[in-house]
């Protein structure tokens, strides 16, 4: 329960959530003065915390850390043609299976993703719970760690019959390489800040960083 749907079918789709939680993030860090001017904060950081409580949910550890994360709950075959409201759904009688990835199904891109996500997010709770800001950042680190040291592309691990070909992620140096940045800025960490540059390097070596073009949820 809890997080974003990606869009009226229901689906929840790990990767482009946890980027919407990061992007979000960032701007209250960078801007937390207007927010505050405008009488929107408390509101964006409830915003956050909705997708942030989410996505801690899905992380599942064990003596070595992270052995599996949950990235998506619904079966994009089952419910593209199934948009009712979400207020019904209760009424949805199809199944909405959970997936993860593991350290047998990696997933390098969206649990980088979601460690940039917890860490951007632990900065702007810092000043006003830190106890939540300390579990984010934990988990941040942990996801990392997993990240880096099982390494593949999840839409490999949750196959395209289980998204439908949706939400197919392009490569996962770049969220190696934005996971890091974010560790990086919430811990001062330099060790970070060089695997950031490192795998900024390998992706744009490889041809699948968009230089020329915006940064997405993909890329």
């Amino acid at each position: 329960s809890g997080g974003y749907y990606d869009a009226g079918d229901h689906m929840k789709f790990g990767l482009p959530m946890a980027y919407s939680m990061t992007t979000l993030a960032w701007g209250v860090e960078e801007f937390q003065e207007a927010y505050q001017q405008s009488g929107q904060l408390d509101e964006a950081l409830s915003a956050i915390k909705w997708g942030t409580d989410y996505l801690l949910k899905g992380i599942v550890t064990d003596s070595q850390g992270v052995k599996e994360f949950y990235g998506q709950v619904g079966n994009s075959t089952a419910l593209k043609d199934y948009w009712v409201s979400h207020e019904n759904l209760e009424n949805l009688t199809v199944e909405r299976p959970a997936y993860k990835i593991d350290r047998e199904h990696p997933g390098s891109d969206l649990a980088a993703e979601t460690a940039a996500s917890l860490a951007s997010a632990s900065l702007v709770f810092r000043s006003t719970d830190a106890a939540y800001a300390d579990t984010l950042l934990n988990n941040a680190k942990l996801l990392y760690d997993f990240a880096e040291q099982y390494q593949g592309k999840y839409s490999d691990a949750i196959n395209s019959e289980q998204r439908k070909n949706d939400r197919e992620s392009s490569g996962f140096n770049d969220e190696l390489s934005w996971g890091a940045a974010w560790l990086h800025k919430a811990t001062g960490d330099a060790n970070y800040l060089s695997k950031a540059e490192g795998y900024y390097e390998k992706s744009v070596g490889i041809g699948n960083l968009y230089t020329g073009w915006t940064m997405d949820w993909d890329n």
